[in-house]
């Protein structure tokens, strides 16, 4: 392998990878792509890709229209796009690797389940996750048809970490909402189980991925959950402050979510995930270290 190319790289997840592999790879070149150099729903921009793509190239797509910023028939066409657009790259030139930051929303997000596994049945009920469920459909296409390429789906619950750049339902979502002096509000009484994931962790596990040889789906997660309310118990503990939190009536049943690990302890035996309280404790100091 000679170059890591990362398709995103300003975003959140994107931007640590980027960092991860330059401080751990001197003898591999590291390349991060935004919008602003190549537009990947632009079809001639992205013949660029040609420059980059070839078999000692691995590549991750972290580029895409997040449902927080949408989730509408327009977010699902520009995301396709994205897709279609890669794919008409790669069928000319193949990589060794392709990482595709999925989500677990393929599930379907209004749908109850506390042991999702690769298995479980796809059911999509919103365009983000129709949009992810499309676009893992044409990439396993594309890579069907050659014979050394690899291509890995991860499937996400909720990243969390320092410097978020959206103040979203996540726990530094929640923590960048109070330090801005506004408040949180949640539908019901926050009780909702899900799986909250440091960034670091998620980039060491696609660190180990992209080096292993392993080809196919994997669903990233512990198996245990939080509840919203604990994330802001937690945030209220490490502020020593004492939270307004809003309420809002819920319109639907309370939805649980958790992943069924079994595939992911496989292939990544004892790997530790930072902890709720210690992720949180990792935000606040990088915010404190900013000043």
């Amino acid at each position: 392998m000679e170059r890591f190319l990362i398709l995103g790289h300003t975003g959140f997840v994107g931007g640590r990878l980027k960092d991860y592999f330059q401080n751990n790879y001197n003898d591999i070149e590291v390349i991060g792509l935004s919008t602003k150099e190549i537009d990947l729903t632009n079809a001639k921009t992205v013949s660029l890709l040609n420059n980059y793509f070839n078999s000692n190239t691995s590549v991750i797509l972290c580029s895409g229209i997040k449902s927080d910023y949408g989730n509408n028939l327009e977010t699902y066409k520009i995301n396709l796009k994205m897709a279609e657009n890669i794919c008409k790259i790669l069928e000319k030139c193949p990589v060794k690797k392709f990482i595709f930051f999925s989500s677990l929303a393929v599930y379907g997000v209004d749908i109850h389940n506390v042991k999702i596994s690769e298995k479980t049945e796809i059911r999509p009920d919103t365009y983000y996750g129709l949009s992810k469920y499309a676009s893992e459909q044409l990439l396993k296409i594309t890579f069907s048809k050659f014979k050394t390429s690899q291509c890995i789906i991860i499937r996400t619950p909720t990243i969390y970490g320092p410097y978020e750049k959206i103040c979203a339902h996540t726990p530094s979502g929640f923590l960048n909402t109070y330090l801005d002096n506004r408040e949180v509000t949640l539908w019901g009484d926050g009780l909702d189980l899900r799986e909250f994931i440091y960034v670091d962790d998620i980039v060491k596990i696609v660190n180990y991925l992209i080096l292993s040889d392993f080809s196919g789906v994997i669903n990233i997660g512990t198996g245990t959950g939080y509840t919203y309310k604990k994330a802001l118990d937690v945030i209220s503990k490490r502020l020593n402050k004492k939270l307004t939190i809003n309420s809002k009536k819920r319109t639907k049943e309370k939805i649980d979510k958790l992943v069924d690990p079994s595939l992911l302890n496989t292939l990544v035996p004892k790997f530790k995930f930072t902890s709720l309280d210690a992720g949180i404790e990792k935000i606040i100091n990088t915010i404190n270290n900013k000043f």
